[in-house]
């Protein structure tokens, strides 16, 4: 069931450029905002 429920939500990870992007997409790590040499982390 979790597996279903994750595939409905990422799908084939086609449009993520990294694996943060995909964990941040469903809420188990903070989004990231880098720029210039500074990170920023947003929220969940």
């Amino acid at each position: 069931m979790i597996s279903s429920a994750y595939f409905n939500e990422v799908g084939t990870c086609a449009g993520y450029r990294r694996g943060r992007d995909v964990s941040a997409s469903i809420g188990i790590v903070p989004r990231q905002h880098s720029s210039g040499g500074k990170d920023t982390l947003l929220g969940i």
